[in-house]
């Protein structure tokens, strides 16, 4: 099981009721409640799923999700690894910033004293 950072999204879905999204290989869809019928461009097979189940969406396309009654299920995304690491990159350059920042503020200021303008 990936315990990375997710997003997950709920859509309850009516009979006969359609669901179009787009796969990656980073998101999976779980079934809570109901059953669905998952086609997905580019994948040879339809994929039937019920209740309890889970499916890994593995296109970079289309995917529809046909509800076979009242169903709700979960769509979950999977941060990928190279776009975690992009942010923690963002963030540690933000950080050092903000210490430079303050560091050049503190050379202009004496301890106990308030900066003196001109």
């Amino acid at each position: 099981m990936d315990w990375g950072p997710t997003t997950v999204k709920t859509f309850d879905l009516g009979y006969d009721q359609i669901l179009l999204l787009e796969s990656h290989p980073h998101r999976r869809m779980r079934v809570l409640h109901g059953g669905v019928w998952l086609t997905e461009e580019g994948r040879s097979e339809d994929v039937f799923a019920i209740s309890g189940e889970e499916v890994a969406l593995h296109a970079r396309h289309s995917a529809l999700i046909e509800a076979l009654g009242p169903t709700r299920v979960e769509i979950i995304d999977s941060v990928e690894p190279s776009a975690l690491k992009r942010v923690t990159g963002m963030l540690e350059a933000a950080g050092q910033h903000i210490v430079q920042v303050l560091g050049r503020m503190r050379s202009r200021t004496t301890l106990g004293r308030a900066p003196q303008t001109i």
